[in-house]
């Protein structure tokens, strides 16, 4: 079995076995803009940074969550996101993945999913495609199929059946392939606003 079919065959094993602890579940979809930069260095050091073109970098995400409520104050989120990552390179490059995104979350509220809230954990991601921006051209086999980060941030819920969220991404991994026997590492950082919509509160009128 391919190591991606495994880790998702593991997740869901995880979360599935999370629900006989939990007091509470909800679930919903999750979208919105992002931002991503990241440093380029070979051998004889940096060769490329990224700028502030906001026709390559401002991109967007969507996606789907799960909320395990373990109790007043803690929880844990599951997401599976689409993102779709714009980077200033040589040539200019949109990447799209599929994240894996568990996070831990803390309501400093007594009342879970009432107010405001912290989220840290890690993000796994699966290479889709990764095109120039000018001609399209396909660059996958320049990338590393899968990368992992961390993840923290902060949200609030704005209504019952609505939040929005600052998400900080920051990855010490390689995103790059080597190319002609020439070791190119990176530095992945980026930002996402997120828009939460609690499909399971609709549902339940809650």
């Amino acid at each position: 079995m391919k190591r991606p079919q495994t880790l998702l065959a593991l997740v869901f094993i995880c979360f599935s076995s999370l629900t006989a602890l939990c007091q509470d579940i909800g679930f919903g979809v999750l979208g919105g803009p992002n931002f991503y930069t990241t440093r380029v260095e070979t051998l004889e050091g940096d060769i490329s940074y990224d700028g502030s073109s906001s026709k390559t970098n401002l991109q967007y995400h969507f996606g789907a969550f799960v909320d395990f409520n373990f109790s007043s104050n803690l929880g844990i989120v599951g997401n599976v996101v689409y993102q779709n990552r714009g980077l200033s390179l040589n040539p200019d490059t949109k990447l799209n993945y599929l994240d894996i995104n568990p996070l831990l979350k803390y309501d400093v509220n007594d009342s879970y999913g009432q107010g405001f809230y912290l989220k840290g954990g890690f993000r796994y991601s699966f290479l889709l495609s990764a095109k120039t921006f000018d001609g399209d051209i396909d660059v996958k086999d320049a990338f590393k199929s899968s990368n992992l980060g961390l993840v923290g941030g902060f949200g609030a819920d704005i209504s019952n059946f609505l939040g929005i969220e600052l998400l900080v991404d920051y990855s010490p991994m390689n995103i790059f392939e080597d190319v002609d026997g020439e070791s190119i590492t990176s530095r992945l950082i980026g930002g996402n606003v997120r828009v939460v919509f609690y499909i399971e509160k609709v549902l339940n009128n809650r």
